[in-house]
């Protein structure tokens, strides 16, 4: 039984006068009202930007509809679990906030608020928070059969291989130990929520894994996701089906977090999301109108693939994410209709796109080596130059930050050492054209350009 008697009606966000929270620029790119706008609401007085407290709620979504809710697509289904990584400086942005507040107050509300015990099973996370090993998560993932109470009887109920994977951490999580690699192409397997899958573990024994659903939300800094992706991961599809969700600044400040006035409850939320898992269950389909704006967004997408728009970063699979949010944005407002609209798929598109600059690759050091990430740094700002421009050593120093990529000074020195020796640059001291460097603080670089 709902704590609704008809559909939920979404919060308006509305910032009193001399209100401490203030809106983003970010908040352009929303969904239409419903569940994640509430949640962004209710998370106004916490330092997470909006991008990630409205990802956070998509997250949640998407790891509780589990195989209860699908797409319809030939010749089988899509059904819309997301693999997302929120990606910050540290301390610049909270990246586990919102998803702390997730699990801890409003899934367990809802679970709470769910009186069909059945369903209530059935909805329940199967989480992981910290690093493991293949057989573990194979462990996790067996199938079990639980008795459930209805009455005076008992149910048996199969559960299938369920796993939602927070990981606040994920440089921790997925760390280019040996066995990552392996754990990466599984990763990568699953996200297509085969029907099977098998495999031995490390003490023998055979695991049969049967409809399986994996959803991962993990947190990460540049450097820990540079230093901590397997190369492997960039070859085997894993980054084409990664939503990376970027921030590099500051939005809001709050020395202590704030309720705000107006604003849902946690338990609130905790509600409406029991209701979302009421009704949010069946085929779900696009409308026409629907359909026609994905075909002309489709065509568009896979011209700016084949032309290089999208650089070195492997967006590949954005269709497919776009999809599988399509339908959690008709989930997210409170939808009793399974029929997705055009401004529910705007809704996503939007979504995924904003999430990350186009021209930006955050993992374009990913697979290298130190001194490598560093003499890529170095040439790049020498580019930004135009010929004849100098630069001093100090300020290569500087806005390279060698420390930041595990490196230090002489890697620098050894990468202008090498432009040198190519002819790209000239040194100077003073007026004097030097052939010998000293990397004295203010010995001078003049930029020839790469012929």
């Amino acid at each position: 039984m709902s704590y609704f008697s008809s559909p939920p009606v979404p919060f308006t966000s509305h910032r009193e006068p001399g209100a401490k929270w203030k809106p983003e620029i970010w908040d352009r790119n929303l969904p239409q009202k419903g569940f994640i706008t509430d949640f962004v609401y209710a998370t106004r007085g916490i330092e997470s930007p909006t991008n990630f407290c409205a990802w956070t709620a998509v997250f949640l979504i998407s790891s509780l509809l589990k195989r209860d809710a699908w797409l319809k697509w030939f010749p089988g289904v899509l059904y819309p679990n997301l693999y997302i990584l929120f990606v910050a400086p540290p301390r610049i942005c909270p990246k586990s906030t919102p998803i702390v507040l997730c699990e801890k107050y409003v899934y367990r509300k809802a679970m709470g608020c769910i009186t069909d015990p059945v369903l209530r099973k059935m909805k329940e996370l199967n989480t992981i928070h910290s690093r493991a090993t293949m057989e573990a998560l194979y462990t996790k993932l067996v199938p079990q059969v639980v008795a459930v109470p209805i009455g005076n009887e008992y149910k048996n109920l199969k559960l299938g291989s369920k796993l939602c994977i927070m990981a606040s951490e994920f440089s921790t999580f997925l760390g280019r130990a040996q066995y990552s690699i392996g754990l990466v192409d599984k990763l990568t397997d699953w996200y297509d929520c085969k029907d099977e899958d098998d495999s031995h573990t490390v003490s023998g024994g055979p695991v049969n894994l049967e409809d399986i659903y994996v959803t991962i939300l993990g947190g990460t800094t540049f450097d820990g996701l540079k230093l901590s992706i397997p190369p492997e991961a960039l070859k085997g599809g894993f980054i084409s089906r990664l939503i990376l969700v970027i921030n590099r600044k500051k939005t809001r400040e709050f020395p202590f977090p704030i309720e705000i006035p107006g604003a849902p409850s946690f338990d609130e939320l905790g509600q409406r999301l029991a209701w979302i898992l009421e009704f949010a269950q069946g085929e779900y389909t696009f409308s026409e109108e629907a359909k026609d704006a994905y075909e002309i967004w489709y065509h568009t997408f896979t011209e700016r693939l084949q032309s290089g728009h999208f650089g070195e970063m492997d967006r590949s699979r954005m269709d497919t994410n776009v999809l599988k949010l399509s339908v959690i944005m008709c989930v997210q407002r409170y939808s009793l209709e399974r029929v997705i609209s055009k401004e529910d798929f705007e809704d996503a598109v939007r979504l995924i796109e904003s999430s990350v600059d186009p021209e930006e690759n955050p993992l374009e050091d990913v697979g290298t080596s130190v001194y490598e990430r560093i003499f890529l740094s170095v040439l790049k700002k020498f580019q930004k130059l135009s010929v004849g421009d100098k630069i001093t050593y100090r300020t290569v120093l500087r806005s390279v930050s060698p420390e930041k990529k595990g490196g230090n000074s002489l890697h620098v020195q050894m990468s202008i050492s090498q432009l040198m020796g190519d002819g790209r640059i000239l040194a100077y001291s003073g007026s004097n054209l030097l052939e010998r460097l000293s990397f004295s603080s203010n010995e001078t670089y003049e930029w020839r350009g790469e012929e």
